[in-house]
């Protein structure tokens, strides 16, 4: 008989997206953000991971992937949120409607991000963050920035993509997994990805945050204060801004039989260019927050990203 944990996790893995951006790309989002991050930042992620991580947000970045099912199973659903839309036709997140129970990716960005101040006080009065619970709050905050980036996260529809079956290059997938990595590794040929250290085309995609070379500009991409004390308010905005792409491509522009990747449609072309900006906006959002809560909480003048960004260029 199923403990009650146990169940919970089996009702997530049947309505769930299986995965977020794959793995090894969430610590790329990782290795990207840590090219804006604060000396303050930097030193208090420092002093909160474990020694395995040797300082790097990058490396810590998958950790959640690998405990959704032991041994944190009630943590399945905490990657992302089900908006009741149907896109095309309908889109729209809201977060007291939408939240599922058991937690989402909103709610618990707000929850990691409320136990990780804690914690970054205790070292602002030179206490050394031993508890487990800091550590792992920290790269729960670091995982689902990234999560909640991944447009297919954010709705209800058919599990995510999970259950839409898609043709991309030939083979049988879904159109979730297109989003999470298919895409990706027909474009650069590589597949996986490091997960030790940033790959070259993470790298220009840094480069091309610091010039400012997406569609929409970087000054736009927090979409609030970042205010780590309105921590649900700034996750709800960043899955609203996911939410409108399912309606405005990943369905929108959807053709039921056609190959993703080599039909006549060009769906993956158009596709590219907007995770590519997603997992830009992934880690700009991350470093700005914990740049964010560093500084607030252990007394250093505030640095925006903006400012980084112009200190990089230069």
């Amino acid at each position: 008989m199923f403990s009650s944990i146990k169940l919970a996790a089996f009702i997530f893995t049947l309505a769930a997206p299986v995965q977020s951006w794959q793995t090894e790309v969430h610590c790329q989002i990782g290795f990207m953000a840590e090219h804006f991050l604060h000396e303050t930042a930097t030193n208090m992620i420092a002093r909160i991971l474990e020694p395995q991580y040797n300082g790097s947000i990058g490396r810590a970045a998958g950790w959640a992937d690998g405990v959704r099912r032991t041994p944190h199973p009630y943590s399945y659903g905490w990657h992302y949120i089900s908006a009741r839309d149907n896109p095309p036709d309908d889109c729209g997140l809201y977060y007291h409607r939408d939240c599922q129970a058991g937690g989402c990716v909103v709610q618990q960005i707000s929850n990691q991000t409320n136990i990780l101040k804690q914690c970054i006080a205790d070292l602002g009065d030179n206490k050394y963050p031993t508890e487990l619970k800091c550590s792992e709050a920290l790269k729960w905050v670091v995982h689902f920035i990234g999560d909640v980036a991944q447009p297919l996260h954010t709705s209800e529809r058919s599990y995510g993509g999970n259950s839409i079956k898609v043709k991309f290059n030939g083979t049988d997938t879904n159109l979730h997994s297109v989003w999470d990595k298919e895409i990706l590794y027909a474009e650069t040929g590589v597949n996986p990805f490091p997960a030790d250290e940033i790959h070259p085309y993470f790298t220009n995609l840094v480069s091309r945050i610091v010039k400012d070379e997406f569609r929409s500009p970087t000054s736009g991409w927090s979409l609030c204060d970042l205010d780590a004390n309105r921590g649900t308010y700034c996750a709800e905005q960043w899955a609203k801004d996911s939410n409108s792409i399912v309606c405005d491509y990943a369905y929108g522009r959807y053709v039921n039989g056609s190959d993703l990747w080599t039909g006549p449609e060009k769906y993956a072309d158009g596709a590219l260019h907007i995770i590519e900006e997603q997992m830009a906006k992934g880690a700009f959002r991350l470093a700005g927050w914990l740049n964010a809560l560093a500084t607030s909480t252990m007394g250093s003048a505030h640095v925006s990203n903006q400012r980084l960004v112009k200190q990089i260029s230069r």
